[in-house]
């Protein structure tokens, strides 16, 4: 049979326990792995009234290298204050090397940075400028990089200011007369040009002679809304993603007789793409005061993407349990959300992890060898975690009961960087943290 019952119950009540409360059950009534013989005696029961401290600390940075998208804006809200991102890139020389002489004689008409739109984050009726600069440094594939690192650019913008604010990202573009994916299209200056197409002829011999001379671009936001403005997630390597040079030929006094050029310079590989992701140090927002505070974290915790905030979680005695010789049959710990906005949804998933004595990030030990969870379940309306066969090593002194972090996936398992974040209700009340266990207790 089941009885629910408290830690400090099965704890203080050991004695109690072992004398009275067990009862004969078949084995095939327990949920789980546990093996019992046949005669074994045992009692099964649910627990969820662990003591749990919980509180919200921010991210030192996450690698922002190696990204599946740019990052590109600013949002606000009195939460979370301000939050701003932007990118730096590489680019390529179309089919790796580049012969000039074919628009030797031909004028410069325009150039372009297209931006492939993936989503964006936030509000879109709040306009900003967006900006394009010139690395004055490259990007080296050899080195990470970090959510709060700048790449040093030229004073002088090379493109024209933008606003996002007429931006439609669900509509189709036409290039050239043929329909691609939505894009931000961003005017670049022709002095900008010239310098491009003016280098030594051995800038143009390969994709590395290119990037030593030309370093690539930097795209963000310098003013921004003060409403609640939006962050923009774009595919920097898609086929329409590029920097793009249209040509003229002066010989054709009437345009429409006029026969066009272009070069394209795809943006580089996966690895020279790099995010800068900034908060402004909290600066402007009601979670300044709560960080760091686990009687704050009673109430609620906060996770921020792009290196902004976490939850640790400390569960103490739990090896306390050992005394008992307990099977865990399931153990799962649950995170309720609070609530979302339209303009801020919450993560579709979080990540859990351990924290060691240099509070860097560990993989929980079980964590690819059963289906560990973390997924948003909209039936409960919070994260869970299958921690099982953690528990139990922490009970039977395999593992260390070292401290649990909640964070997003993005810069730790994945590179899908964004700036989602999510309330959580806190280690007290009804709707609080819990750790749920059902174990059974031999005779």
């Amino acid at each position: 049979m089941f009885q629910k019952i408290s830690v400090l119950q099965l704890l203080s009540g050991a004695a109690i326990l072992f004398s009275s409360l067990f009862i004969s059950c078949e084995k095939d009534s327990l949920v789980g792995t546990g093996i019992q013989n046949d005669a074994q005696k045992y009692e099964v029961l649910e627990l969820d009234s662990f003591s749990i401290a919980a509180q919200t600390i921010r991210e030192d940075s996450i690698r922002t290298d190696n990204s599946n998208y740019a990052l590109l804006g600013t949002t606000y809200d009195q939460t979370f204050g301000t939050t701003s991102a932007s990118f730096s890139t590489k680019f390529e020389l179309p089919q790796g090397s580049l012969d000039l002489s074919v628009v030797k004689n031909l004028r410069i008409d325009s150039a372009f940075l297209f931006l492939t739109y993936f989503d964006y984050y936030g509000n879109l009726d709040d306009g900003q400028d967006l900006r394009v600069y010139e690395l004055t440094e490259g990007i080296i594939d050899s080195l990470n990089y970090y959510s709060n690192q700048v790449i040093p650019t030229e004073f002088n913008q090379v493109g024209q200011n933008i606003s996002s604010e007429g931006f439609k990202p669900t509509e189709s573009r036409f290039v050239d007369g043929e329909e691609e994916l939505p894009s931000l299209k961003i005017p670049l200056n022709s002095e900008f040009v010239k310098r491009l197409l003016s280098m030594d002829e051995s800038a143009y011999a390969d994709n590395g002679a290119f990037g030593e001379a030309f370093k690539g671009l930097q795209v963000r936001n310098e003013n921004p809304s003060s409403n609640t403005g939006a962050i923009f997630r774009f595919l920097p390597f898609s086929e329409f993603s590029r920097m793009k040079i249209y040509f003229t030929d002066e010989f054709y006094a009437v345009d429409s007789l006029n026969q066009h050029y272009n070069i394209e310079f795809p943006i580089g590989p996966s690895q020279d793409v790099v995010n800068t992701i900034t908060h402004d140090e909290y600066s402007n927002s009601s979670v300044l005061s709560k960080l760091g505070s686990e009687e704050a974290g009673k109430d609620r915790v906060y996770v921020q993407s792009g290196g902004g905030l976490k939850v640790e979680i400390n569960i103490p005695y739990l090896e306390s349990l050992s005394a008992l010789k307990p099977t865990i049959h399931k153990a799962s710990l649950v995170f309720p959300v609070v609530n979302e906005t339209v303009d801020f949804p919450i993560h579709s998933r979080l990540f859990l992890s351990l924290q060691d004595s240099a509070q860097q990030a560990q993989f929980i030990p079980i964590y690819a060898a059963e289906p560990f969870g973390g997924s948003y379940n909209s039936s409960i309306r919070a994260y869970e975690f299958n921690v099982s066969k953690y528990v139990q090593g922490i009970i039977d002194g395999d593992y260390e009961n070292k401290e649990w972090v909640l964070t997003d996936e993005a810069g730790y398992v994945t590179f899908s960087h964004n700036t989602f974040r999510t309330i959580l209700e806190g280690s007290e009340g009804e709707s609080r943290i819990k750790l749920n266990l059902t174990l059974s207790i031999p005779e």
